[in-house]
């Protein structure tokens, strides 16, 4: 699935055997905010950016849209799919979190406001549980929201000790905790019920902003808001470093002369060197408040000069 910025916004479904556009999804304007499937996969929902900001339900047979609405007031960020129920949608986003009843033969969305008491969060992701029983809500002041999907009313809030840059992303954990994503680069285990944290590690690369269970149940793969990629164990929480990339446009690529096992890019604020055969990066030298626009390597080979 594809998310592109213009004028006209378009969803782009794609068949992943073949890699062939399967549908260009075109109704948002200038931005699309995000994207859910139902858990049959025979619906799509889609939530426009700050200048749209509707709810839209399409037919994934047809590539055709089945009903929209205004999705709040304010800013929507996220959208979900009850697990086992197609026709339940949730939202949540700066001041609002509703529960949506999908009307096929009417062809209509209603809507119905979570009631969070006085509390006034910007939620931005949504998880639901297992079982459709409760919703847990990530928001940019770094806690979670616990909200009954069936009664629509908040339940709890934690934890004390919020995550700095707010929550990013929610997840699982084989022993059904929840797993966060924290905008500092934190991961984190939290109880469910309590909603209190019980382990946390930290990676480098901008905030925590996916996190991907590996099918084992031992480990699992989180990308950052820097274009970093991580397999952790679920054991002890240790982070590896998989893949990295710079985050900016790239000014230059060099390789030493007469040398082809390496080659150097500089980007803004940092010179990386990579191993030509696999493309791993093996130096980062950062540059902060600077754009590195050239760089050369030394005819020895053991120095870069850059500018």
């Amino acid at each position: 699935m594809l998310r592109r910025q213009c004028d006209q916004a378009d969803v782009i479904v794609w068949d992943m055997d073949t890699l062939e556009i399967v549908h260009r999804l075109r109704l948002h304007k200038v931005r699309v905010e995000a994207v859910a499937f139902s858990h049959n996969d025979k619906w799509l929902a889609s939530i426009g950016g700050e200048d749209d900001n509707s709810l839209v339900v399409w037919n994934l047979e047809t590539g055709k849209a089945i009903c929209g609405s205004p999705a709040a007031n304010d800013q929507v960020h996220d959208v979900r799919f009850a697990r086992h129920d197609e026709f339940t949608i949730i939202t949540g986003g700066k001041m609002n979190m509703r529960v949506w009843y999908f009307d096929l033969a009417n062809r209509k969305v209603r809507p119905h406001d979570c009631n969070l008491g006085k509390l006034r969060r910007t939620i931005k992701y949504i998880y639901v549980d297992e079982s459709d029983e409760y919703l847990y809500a990530g928001t940019d002041t770094g806690d979670i929201l616990k909200v009954n999907l069936a009664t629509k009313l908040f339940k709890h809030i934690g934890p004390k000790q919020r995550m700095s840059q707010g929550v990013l992303t929610i997840n699982r954990t084989p022993d059904g905790s929840l797993l966060l994503g924290g905008g500092d680069g934190t991961i984190a285990v939290m109880d469910k019920d309590s909603l209190k944290i019980t382990r946390t590690t930290k990676v480098e690369g901008g905030g925590v902003t996916c996190i991907a269970p590996h099918v084992s149940g031992q480990l699992f793969f989180c990308a950052t808001s820097l274009c970093s990629t991580y397999v952790v164990k679920f054991d002890g929480l240790v982070a590896e470093l998989r893949s990295t990339c710079h985050n900016t446009k790239i000014h230059d690529v060099v390789y030493p002369t007469g040398y082809s096992e390496l080659f150097a890019t500089s980007s803004k604020q940092d010179i990386r060197v990579w191993n030509a055969r696999t493309c791993a990066e093996l130096l980062r030298i950062q540059i902060p408040n600077l754009d590195c626009d050239c760089i050369t390597f030394a005819k020895d080979g053991r120095a870069i000069v850059s500018g």
